[in-house]
């Protein structure tokens, strides 16, 4: 039988559900508008699923897997019968591959070949880039170091560009894996004022 993307999707979907926390959202935009995610997870980290079924090309791949790797912490590429014994050539090391199988609707099952690392080419800016202006204001907000250096005011009138650009070149690493999770949290629907203010990202 072959699986088209809404029998993969659903499958994939129904197994996510399973884990603890996770978050699932459909057809998922990049930043840059040059790709949508079939499916985005978040459990720990923010990780991407492209579909290609039975009935897919892999054609688009290429493209796709440049701007995923731009924003998503880890990646797969979920593949039916058709791509099973050849996606490894297509998709990086780091990237896990999960194939769908099943020849009746009632026994599809599914297999990980290979379980994703995290993304070494994650780009801080294109991935805070997913988050609001408002809400990337509020941390600069929150922030001593720019407390000084700017107002409250001055913050709020900033392009979203600029507030990404100072987020990105002059905070530390440290900082970094604070906003990473605090954007987590945004996606699972929690406030960034209450987070920060009950010192949950320290």
């Amino acid at each position: 039988m072959k699986l088209d993307d809404k029998k993969i999707r659903n499958e994939i979907k129904n197994r996510l559900s399973e884990y603890k926390d996770c978050y699932i959202f459909d057809e998922f935009t990049v930043p840059s508008g040059k790709a949508r995610a079939d499916l985005v997870a978040i459990n720990g980290h923010i990780t991407g699923y492209e579909i290609k079924s039975d009935v897919d090309s892999l054609h688009r791949l290429s493209s796709q897997i440049k701007e995923y790797d731009k924003v998503f912490e880890k990646n797969y590429i979920v593949v039916g019968e058709k791509y099973s014994k050849v996606v490894a050539r297509f998709v990086p090391d780091y990237w896990g591959i999960i194939v769908v199988q099943g020849e009746r609707i009632d026994s599809i099952h599914i297999k990980f070949l290979r379980r994703a690392r995290l993304n070494p080419n994650l780009d801080f800016f294109s991935y805070i880039c997913m988050l609001p202006g408002n809400e990337l204001k509020y941390i600069v907000k929150e922030n001593p170091k720019f407390q000084v250096k700017f107002s409250k005011t001055e913050i709020q009138k900033m392009l979203k560009q600029d507030v990404v650009s100072i987020l990105t070149n002059e905070t530390t690493q440290k900082q970094k894996m604070e906003i990473k999770k605090a954007i987590r949290y945004f996606f699972k629907g929690k406030n960034l004022k209450m987070i920060y203010k009950k010192g949950e990202l320290v």
